[in-house]
């Protein structure tokens, strides 16, 4: 999507929305530069982690919970799967569409 971006190969409407906000919120600008920093960052999941407890819902489908470690971490509310550490940029990290029969869920499952 940063390539598609910066190449300006997006439809019309995406591409004057992006400058428009570009122009207005330097805050849209500096997220765009941390989406490109990124892609080129090694990135380190999160291995091995239990949840001790759930402290609050961050969104309808993200949870902020603590684990084994006392760490702060944002999970899945449905499944529990850990995304990052609290702290991180979760709008970076979350997977957009996950495969959940990896995770032992099905179809079925994930409509609830």
């Amino acid at each position: 999507m940063v390539k598609r971006r910066e190449d300006r190969v997006l439809p019309g409407p995406v591409m004057d929305y992006i400058d428009e906000q570009s122009r207005f919120c330097p805050s849209f600008v500096e997220q765009m530069e941390k989406e490109k920093d990124f892609l080129e960052e090694k990135v380190e999941f999160l291995e091995d982690v239990e949840i001790s407890g759930r402290l609050f819902k961050l969104t309808l489908y993200v949870d902020i919970a603590k684990d084994n470690k006392g760490r702060k971490v944002a999970v899945c509310g449905k499944c529990s799967y850990v995304y990052c550490l609290a702290n991180e940029d979760i709008k970076i990290l979350t997977p957009i569409l996950r495969n959940y029969e990896s995770i032992g869920m099905d179809e079925q499952e994930t409509s609830n």
